[in-house]
């Protein structure tokens, strides 16, 4: 697939079909990368984010399984760039992501994957790729674009007691 997302707005949508469509998609994703980008995954519970996540990091060669660190709340993992996969799904504030080190993984240099990214945008300092994914009957759908700080604030993330 060839993908190219927008900057200043979200496109799409694309159609994934399965699990296996998404992974695939985070494969295609990952070859478009060069280290230093944050990459925001939002979307309910089931939409996809993990199975995106997983596909980017096959996709930049991090061996072995990957799973969302949902109580770890981040994953440091090596590939053909350093991903730092972050799940914020049981994050309470603004002060808890900055002691778990969010603020070291954006000046890191690594590809910063976020799920459930909303308390994480005062920190935002320029752009960030923002993919939406959503249930679309049995498939999935997902719509991206490179945002900055001012475009996020405005699409209103929801927290993810609110999705």
């Amino acid at each position: 697939m060839n993908l190219s997302f927008p900057r200043g707005v979200l496109g799409g949508p694309i159609r994934l079909e399965g699990l296996e469509a998404t992974r695939a998609l985070g494969r295609d994703l990952a070859a478009m990368l060069s280290g230093g980008e944050l990459v925001l995954l939002e979307g309910p519970l089931g939409a996809g984010k993990t199975s995106l996540a997983q596909g980017m990091a096959a996709g930049l060669g991090v061996p072995g399984a990957v799973t969302s660190p949902t109580f770890a709340l981040c994953n440091r993992l090596q590939g053909r760039l350093e991903l730092h996969h972050y799940d914020l799904y049981r994050l309470e504030s603004l002060e808890r992501l900055l002691r778990i080190g969010m603020e070291d993984s954006l000046e890191s240099g690594a590809v910063t994957l976020v799920e459930w990214p909303a308390l994480l945008l005062p920190l935002v300092r320029g752009e960030a790729l923002l993919l939406r994914l959503a249930h679309d009957g049995e498939a999935r759908s997902l719509r991206g674009g490179w945002l900055d700080r001012d475009a996020l604030a405005a699409l209103e993330l929801p927290l993810p007691g609110e999705a």
